[in-house]
């Protein structure tokens, strides 16, 4: 079995402020060719979430493999968010990072 999985983090230390909180996050589908060559590795996206709560600006900050970089992506794309507030307006939050881990495991 190969499995995808993900770690990501959020504080934020002004009181008038909620943090973004993640409604809807889709795993990565583990790469067929990366599964069929025994390839692991890792993968660190940065992106921006929208005030409507959805990603942007979706870039690579580092890959381990390129082979894992399209299935990082699109996991990221079809997130969905419950927007930063500041004063109960939603604003955009930048440079989010999150790092997906790709490794095979053997079935039971």
């Amino acid at each position: 079995m190969a499995i995808a999985t993900l770690l990501m983090s959020c504080t934020d230390k002004d009181a008038r402020s909620v943090a973004y909180s993640a409604i809807s996050k889709t795993a990565p589908i583990y790469p067929k060719e990366a599964l069929l060559m025994g390839i692991e590795g890792h993968c660190i996206l940065s992106f921006t979430i929208t005030r409507e709560g959805y990603t942007a600006k979706i870039k690579t900050v580092e890959c381990s493999n390129s082979v894992f970089e399209l299935a990082a992506i699109k996991a990221v794309s079809e997130y969905q968010y419950s927007p930063r507030k500041i004063d109960d307006e939603a604003v955009e939050t930048a440079k989010v990072e999150e790092k997906f881990s790709f490794r095979i495991q053997e079935e039971i």
